[in-house]
């Protein structure tokens, strides 16, 4: 029993941490031949971030860029990841 409680508390370990972390929205789009990714807000709490990632703005966003034949796709992240991968020396 002491086992499992304590797999599953190391396994809420990280949840719990980001839940006091902040939060950025990244929008990352894709033309069908490249893929880039670019930050597009921050916020205090996941709900914030999801509020704007659905909110009236974003959609008007999505809208316009996929007449322009772009695609984007928003997506809340905790600030400690940045979507566009490792960074080189």
């Amino acid at each position: 029993m002491k086992i499992i409680v304590v797999v599953v508390g190391l396994a809420l370990a990280p949840i719990q941490v980001c839940a006091e972390c902040a939060w950025v929205l990244w929008a990352a789009g894709t033309d069908g031949s490249s893929t880039d990714a670019a930050p597009w807000n921050s916020y205090k709490s996941l709900q914030e971030c999801k509020q704007d990632q659905q909110g009236p703005a974003m959609k008007k966003i999505l809208s316009e860029n996929e007449r322009k034949g772009l695609r984007l796709l928003p997506v809340c992240l905790p600030d400690t990841v940045d979507s566009r991968g490792a960074k080189g020396k």
